[in-house]
């Protein structure tokens, strides 16, 4: 691949070395030489104690222009390789401003230090370039960078190589690039102020213990799995995942982040918590699954194009909203309450040891409701479910001004004591508790329409 860059110059060949030994001399003597306007035109100069950073002790040659000027171009002579190294080398300063190896590697840059820093003789880098703020890794096979800091709109590209990032700030409209990896590790990296990394062509990378905060963003497009765990999305911030697989473990969205999630892989929220009306919207054709999680404050959660979306040992509360738009979810043991809710629409809902108390809501739409077993219903919340044929009720507990709506309207039909209400379908009602005086309505409501039938149950 060509690269393009202008710090470096590349028609120089290498200078020849020296023959006279008082042209090859220590930095301060040159630097006196040049400053006396006394060099020979023409000539090659060698200065011998070069020694800053990482190209190690090293000869740098250059060729006089005029008795007071230096040529900017230099050749460099390392313990790195036999081969002459070309750059750029400032005298006054006695600092190499630009280098380049044999192995394609390059450095420059206006702060000076770039050409110290970069890790020269190490072959695990071909083609790398570090200008201007810079950094392209090219045809690597691993990287690791422990407390690099990418600001300011600086570019950090790790291209086709495994990289690892370890105590990393990446923020103030910077960009870390990583593509055709085979891999890659973020642990306690933080992305900040509008800054964005992206990861393409990735085999399941990982993100651990970092922090996507200030209308940062993360962006991952890969068939493996991206692992998002310990970590925090806030302030605006967000995660899109596209064709792959997302784990969320043990982290928190806030602050009005957002969680994308499209493609075929499968979403599953693990000890997840949805707060400051953080929202995850998920348009996958894999499976959806939420457990042992919180949505509330005012958060969202979207499912949809999924297959049987499940959501165990879960909270819905404080305002929070949790949207199933796929076919056959199912719910386990979770509970909706202080004016949370939660909408399933589409066929086949099931529901086993669900609370819905203190002002919460379950609603379904023009679904066919499997089981709802071992659940209450309490403390002024509502159960609807519309656009039904068949239905089984058993071992529910319904109390407190709360109502349970089945039926083939949306019609919510207000009570002022616990209400069980049963419209236009088939119905097994077993071992139920509270089911109110509107089951005294059920033979009129289903007149001609269906059959019901009551078991065990006190109304």
């Amino acid at each position: 691949m060509s690269l393009q860059y202008t710090p470096f110059i590349t028609t120089t060949a290498a200078l020849e070395p020296c023959t006279m030994a008082s042209h090859a001399l220590p930095w301060a003597e040159v630097l006196s030489l040049r400053d006396q306007g006394a060099l020979t035109p023409g000539c090659q100069y060698w200065v011998t104690d070069y020694a800053r950073g990482t190209p190690g002790l090293s000869l740098i040659g250059m060729r006089a222009l005029t008795e007071s000027t230096m040529g900017p171009e230099a050749t460099v002579l390392t313990a790195h390789s036999t081969t002459p190294w070309q750059g750029s080398y400032d005298l006054t300063s006695n600092r190499l401003t630009a280098l380049r190896d044999d192995r394609g590697n390059a450095a420059s840059g206006a702060v000076g230090d770039e050409v110290d820093a970069f890790p020269w003789g190490d072959s695990r880098y071909t083609e790398c370039v570090v200008a201007g703020a810079r950094w392209y890794a090219d045809q690597g096979t691993a990287g690791a960078y422990h407390r690099v800091s990418v600001r300011d709109g600086a570019l950090l590209d790790t291209r086709n190589c495994t990289a690892s990032f370890y105590e990393v700030q990446i923020t103030s409209q910077a960009q870390c690039l990583l593509s055709s990896v085979q891999g890659g590790q973020f642990t306690a990296v933080e992305v900040t102020t509008n800054a964005r990394v992206v990861l393409t062509g990735q085999l399941s990378p990982r993100v651990e213990h970092t922090v996507i905060s200030a209308g940062a963003m993360l962006t991952a497009t890969s068939n493996g799995q991206l692992t998002v765990q310990y970590s925090t999305l806030g302030e605006q911030s967000s995660v899109s995942v596209r064709t792959g697989a997302l784990l969320l473990r043990s982290s928190s969205l806030q602050g009005q982040s957002l969680l994308s999630h499209t493609g075929t892989g499968t979403l599953t929220l693990q000890g997840m918590s949805l707060l400051g009306r953080g929202r995850c919207a998920s348009d996958t054709s894999g499976a959806a699954l939420l457990y042992y999680s919180t949505v509330g404050g005012q958060g969202e959660v979207v499912l949809s194009g999924s297959s049987s979306p499940r959501l165990y040992y879960s909270s819905v509360q404080d305002l929070a909203r949790v949207q199933l738009l796929d076919s056959s979810p199912r719910l386990y043991y979770s509970h909706y309450g202080s004016y949370g809710s939660v909408l399933h629409i589409r066929a086949d809902l099931a529901h086993y040891g669900v609370q819905v108390m203190s002002g919460g809501i379950l609603r379904a739409t023009d679904c066919s409701l499997r089981p709802l077993a071992y659940s209450q219903v309490a403390d002024r919340s509502a159960l609807t479910i519309t656009g039904m044929t068949t239905g089984q009720v058993y071992y529910a507990v319904l109390s407190g001004s709360s109502q349970q709506q089945y039926g083939n309207t949306s019609a919510l039909q207000v009570t002022t004591s616990a209400g069980f209400i049963l419209r236009a379908g088939d119905y097994s009602v077993s071992g139920c508790y509270g089911l109110g005086p509107h089951a005294q309505t059920l033979t009129a409501n289903n007149t001609g329409k269906a059959r019901d039938s009551f078991t065990s149950s006190f109304i």
